[in-house]
């Protein structure tokens, strides 16, 4: 399986990384689907208060035609000024079971994160209002 890591642009691809866990979590009794506007809010940089301290990137994971995996990647500046540990982070991780398609989307978000400073990636972070 080719895996291809895209870098999500508003549109379309947004749309694609809000509704991937609809897909993947589709039949599972467990699977409690997050309002779709509030997660847009929360990756909204005009009504999500944590991009004024924040930098955010968000992949999403692709083979065959299909989006098979999504995360995001970011740093936080108010923890990097509290902590001082040159640390970014990785959240929105969800993926089909295939450890390929999570070792390239975590590469993305490691790679993302190093070409900005950060020498460690933690996760998983959830970033809310």
């Amino acid at each position: 399986m080719t895996i291809t890591i895209r870098t999500v642009e508003p549109g379309k691809a947004l749309k694609d990384f809000i509704e991937f866990p609809e897909t993947l979590y589709r039949g599972d009794p467990g699977w409690v689907s997050p309002l779709r506007m509030e997660v847009r809010k929360r990756l909204s940089p005009d009504k999500n208060p944590f991009f004024a301290h924040a930098d955010v990137a968000l992949f999403t994971a692709w083979s065959d035609g299909r989006m098979v995996g999504r995360c995001s990647a970011q740093i936080d500046h108010e923890h990097l000024r509290v902590y001082q540990d040159e640390t970014g982070f990785f959240g929105f991780f969800d993926t089909i079971d295939d450890p390929a398609v999570a070792q390239a989307l975590l590469k993305a978000a490691g790679d993302w994160c190093a070409a900005r400073g950060m020498r460690q990636m933690r996760g998983l972070l959830a970033w809310y209002q």
